[in-house]
C-alpha cells in the first residue's frame, strides 16, 4: 500500500520523538472532509473519525484498567 506524504511526513516526526512509537497507533484524517461532512448532516461521523474516538475510547478502558490494577496491589 502506497503510504501519502503527510501520512509519511507525520510518521517520520513522530518517531523522531516519541521513544517508543508504534505506527498502528496513528489516526490521520482530512479536517476538509471532515468540515464538509459536518455541514452536511451534523450526526454523521466518517469512518476516519470514528477510527479517532474508537482509539480513544480503548486508550481511556487502558489507562482505567491500569489504575484499577494499581489500587488493589
Amino acid at each position: 500500500m502506497r503510504q501519502s506524504i503527510p501520512r509519511l511526513y507525520s510518521i517520520e516526526k513522530l518517531s523522531a520523538c516519541w521513544p517508543s512509537f508504534d505506527e498502528s497507533q496513528v489516526v490521520l484524517f482530512s479536517t476538509e472532509k471532515a468540515l464538509r461532512d459536518v455541514q452536511a448532516d451534523t450526526d454523521y461521523i466518517n469512518d476516519n473519525y470514528k477510527q479517532l474516538l474508537d482509539a480513544l475510547k480503548d486508550l481511556f478502558i487502558f489507562a482505567l484498567e491500569k489504575r484499577v490494577k494499581s489500587s488493589y496491589k
